[in-house]
């Protein structure tokens, strides 16, 4: 076992999330909501094993990876699901650390630190 520390830089184009009448932004500007939603998935939706619950209320129901290595990827929240399942059964304890978040109305950056013990 062999635990892997890597800083990793992420873009996330905020347009395909979308925003649940759960979720009550009433005080916050378009920014200070861009950057917890990113807040949200990474603490709640990985960190948390809350992902199940957080998938339908961020991603898109046409949500669509695009990564050249996953060609055969599914989309939407099935396929959002499949990439964060096959993630823990790489990395059972994955662990992410926001260390910068930049966001404006429309995108967010995140950089991370992520932490886990390949399996």
């Amino acid at each position: 076992m062999k635990t892997i520390k890597t800083p990793l830089a992420i873009l996330a184009c905020l347009l395909t999330f979308q925003v649940h009448s759960q979720l009550v932004f009433d005080t916050l500007s378009t920014v200070e909501i861009n950057k917890q939603l990113i807040i949200d998935w990474y603490e709640k939706g990985w960190n948390n094993k809350e992902y199940k619950e957080m998938i339908p209320i961020l991603f898109a129901e046409d949500w669509t990876d695009g990564h050249p290595i996953r060609p055969d990827q599914f989309d939407g929240h099935e396929g959002m699901l499949s990439l964060v399942d096959s993630y823990y059964k790489a990395f059972p304890d994955i662990y992410f650390t926001i260390s910068h978040l930049v966001a404006d109305e429309k995108m967010a950056a995140v950089r991370l630190e992520v932490t886990g013990t390949h399996q």
